[in-house]
């Protein structure tokens, strides 16, 4: 299981070392193999979320957006004021659709 925490570590490294592809990976592998994130932060989610959202177009932000809200249902967010990822960022997809 320590497997699990050291990939998650490795994606947090590339990172931030701007190896965007390689933290990706590492991160997608992790919930991957891991889906239930024991022996993790229980961010790997949360992570991934935030690269797609930094590095990429709207395209992959519904991608984010389920990222987020499996780790809301998970109860790993530290703001509990949150009902749902929508909620983290004015410009999600679903608030432009109202």
């Amino acid at each position: 299981m320590a497997q699990a925490l050291c990939l998650e570590l490795l994606g947090d490294i590339a990172r931030a070392e701007g190896a965007i592809e390689t933290a990706e990976r590492n991160y997608r592998k992790v919930i991957r193999r891991w889906p239930d994130l024991n022996a993790t932060t229980g961010m790997v989610e949360v992570s991934l979320a935030e690269l797609l959202t930094d590095v990429s177009g709207g395209g992959r932000h519904e991608e984010a957006i389920h990222l987020l809200d499996a780790a809301l249902k998970r109860g790993q967010l530290l703001n509990s004021g949150c009902s749902d990822a929508t909620s983290l960022w004015p410009g999600s997809p679903s608030k432009l659709e109202t």
